[in-house]
């Protein structure tokens, strides 16, 4: 509360009255400032969540995986979903593969799952190499985390 008397002067007693008009205007900078910052973490909210499929899309994004081992000339020998893990704002698909294949396939599976636009993690991975005659030849138990929307409606042509 500011009491102005005559002259401009500062009737309330408690200071300078240009001092607290500097004031004002410092807090009134911050509400701009907290504005503009506001707007910014908004929009990376929006591209976070456009990253983030509807749980209905996670088995495209499953075949796309499957898919693309099979480019790689990996042979799948098992696909399990665990059970998924909700968080705030987003939930989380484990999935455990068995992979066979030579390692240089495998190496650039790696590199295209990379590629993905979905969120992705691979939080747990083990090689071990084949006991066979053919060089190269490795199994590969990896966990793949997909990050989906719960109650998300998109459109899976965003995919």
């Amino acid at each position: 509360r500011l009491a102005v008397g005559p002259q401009g002067e500062d009737a309330s007693g408690d200071g300078d009255l240009a001092a607290k008009l500097e004031q004002l205007n410092r807090a009134t900078r911050n509400i701009l400032d907290l504005g503009e910052e506001i707007d910014k973490l908004s929009e990376t909210i929006e591209l976070f969540e456009q990253k983030l499929p509807a749980q209905r899309e996670v088995e495209v994004i499953l075949k796309q995986v499957w898919e693309m081992a099979a480019k790689h000339r990996l042979t799948p020998k098992s696909v399990r979903t665990d059970k998924p893990v909700v968080s705030a704002g987003y939930a989380e698909q484990p999935i455990v593969m068995v992979i066979n294949g030579n390692f240089d396939g495998f190496y650039s599976f790696l590199l295209d799952l990379e590629k993905l636009r979905r969120i992705t993690l691979m939080p747990q991975m083990k090689l071990e190499k084949m006991k066979n005659d053919q060089e190269g030849q490795m199994e590969a138990m990896v966990v793949l985390s997909i990050y989906f929307d719960p109650q998300g409606q998109k459109d899976p042509a965003r995919l």
